[in-house]
């Protein structure tokens, strides 16, 4: 089948931070972020890599409560646009904010761990602690985390949000942080690979060369694609699935930010009080506070229970 629609796609989800990954010979494959916990996607230029990253957002804001979102797009956030009337969606756009936001994200992880371990919990859990599950997206990421010479204007900005990638990749899981990684660029300067071995689910688009499909997949099945627009091999752990990715139109992802927007207004979505998600990170940093605090309180010294 050639063509999956999304609103077909998304009446298959049955539980909260859950995305459709894509419909096989066996029928709809649905995942959850919590069970995952990272995510990437790959594939050459015009393979449906951004409806890909769309629908993974979208199915993640419609199906979840409890929910905060960071995207960053470098390329001017056209891929990401469409999100920023979301009062739970901070949009970034530069190397160094992104930068700030991997800090905060770090400091807040570290928070967590120790309110995990004064309350005797092994996981966040959103409803019981009070805190936001919380997921950033990087479109085109080799932008921030690729490789560049030390000529480069942002070469210290991309050692440092490597770093932190890399130790939010490591340790976030059981803290309710969660990152997708998008991108088309697939070559040796691309994400490093101790980052990527820790996206363990992986969506690659048809791929140009074996070379890059090795490189997603560890093995070539993403050259072999056809060229059906949205054809994609879903990876976890060592199993392989064909699958295609539902299609979403421009005009319907508008629409169902709309709803959302309503949605949130009305209160139909619930997310706990958070710091106003456009603040900025850096000063936050500096101030050392968290803009994922509930309260204006410290996460180690609320008492939830």
């Amino acid at each position: 089948e050639h063509l999956v629609k999304y609103e077909d796609a998304i009446s298959r989800l049955r539980s909260p931070y859950s995305f459709v990954v894509g419909k096989s010979l066996g029928g709809v494959i649905t995942q959850s972020m919590v069970d995952l916990p990272h995510l990437m996607i790959g594939g050459t230029s015009g393979v449906g890599k951004s409806n890909t990253f769309n629908n993974v957002l979208l199915n993640l804001l419609e199906s979840s409560d409890n929910l905060q979102m960071y995207l960053v797009d470098l390329k001017g956030g056209l891929e990401i646009k469409a999100y920023e009337g979301l009062e739970n969606v901070t949009l970034v756009r530069d190397v160094q904010e992104s930068v700030m936001i991997l800090k905060s994200l770090v400091k807040e992880m570290d928070r967590r761990y120790k309110y995990l371990e004064k309350k005797g919990h092994k996981k966040i859990e959103p409803k019981r602690d009070k805190l936001n599950r919380i997921v950033i997206a990087i479109d085109e990421c080799t932008d921030l985390l690729g490789k560049v010479n030390r000529q480069h204007s942002d070469y210290n900005y991309v050692l440092q949000a490597t770093e932190l990638c890399d130790e939010l990749a490591r340790k976030s899981r059981a803290c309710g942080i969660h990152i997708i990684l998008a991108t088309q660029k697939i070559d040796r300067s691309s994400i490093p690979t101790r980052i990527q071995e820790n996206m363990s689910g992986r969506i690659a688009m048809r791929t140009k060369t074996p070379e890059n499909s090795m490189r997603l997949l560890g093995n070539t099945l993403a050259a072999k694609l056809s060229h059906i627009g949205g054809r994609a091999i879903w990876s976890l752990g060592s199993n392989f699935t064909e699958i295609q990715v539902p299609f979403i139109a421009d005009s319907e992802i508008a629409k169902r930010i709309t709803d959302l927007e309503a949605a949130i207004d009305n209160k139909e979505k619930n997310y706990f009080s958070f710091l106003d998600s456009k603040v900025n990170a850096d000063e936050e940093v500096k101030k050392n506070q968290s803009p994922f605090v509930v309260e204006d309180k410290e996460v180690e010294g609320r008492d939830n229970e």
